[in-house]
């Protein structure tokens, strides 16, 4: 009885382990789909048209662009629905998001800033690292994710970054639910430390 008391323990662990291993690979290639289409645009991500002059914003706001179709899909809605919003704000600017280079925000450095690989600059190269399980609370509740490391370097040779993607389970799909990032030094209302609690704050 023992025995076979330990063999279905070792089975329910070999199952578990399973389970978290095809959830592991399967946020890891919703993160490479991501980036590869990232490189692809050479981040270029924004989905609005840079304008300043006369925008039709209804035309904006109801005829959506290519790359509003395909990047949908990958973006979990809550973290589509902030960066939509901060991307419509800023059409008739030059860059889409600024940020402040010092705590201090009454010194104006300022920079341009690409969430997707924390810089001031696109990627033009990444490496997926280890991933591992967790959890976000959203609401009252709490959720379970995969956590991805991705490594960016930069045609300047500037600093490598390395950034965590948090990928979500929505129905079928996996889909990148937010950004973590650490040792950046960009500021506003204070470090940036998460790409969802930023853009609530961009975007008030």
């Amino acid at each position: 009885m023992v025995r076979n008391a330990i063999s279905a323990g070792v089975l329910i662990l070999l199952a578990t382990t399973g389970v978290a291993g095809a959830e592991s690979s399967k946020a890891t290639a919703a993160v490479t789909t991501f980036y590869n289409w990232y490189l692809a645009q050479h981040g270029n991500v924004d989905w609005y048209t840079r304008r300043r002059d006369d925008v039709d914003w209804y035309i904006v706001k109801h005829h959506h662009t290519e790359k509003y179709l395909q990047v949908r899909p990958m973006l979990h809605p809550i973290l589509f629905g902030l960066l939509d919003e901060t991307y419509f704000k800023a059409i008739g600017e030059k860059m889409p998001i600024y940020v402040n280079t010092t705590p201090d925000q009454n010194i104006a450095k300022m920079s341009s800033f690409d969430p997707y690989v924390g810089a001031s600059a696109p990627a033009t190269s990444y490496r997926i690292g280890p991933s591992w399980g967790g959890n976000v609370s959203v609401g009252d509740q709490v959720r379970e994710v995969t956590l991805v490391s991705v490594d960016f370097a930069f045609a300047d040779r500037r600093p490598k970054t390395r950034i965590t993607l948090v990928v979500r389970k929505n129905g079928n799909s996996y889909q990148i639910y937010d950004i973590r990032y650490a040792s950046i030094p960009f500021y506003y209302a204070g470090p940036i430390a998460d790409l969802q609690r930023f853009l609530m704050d961009y975007n008030c």
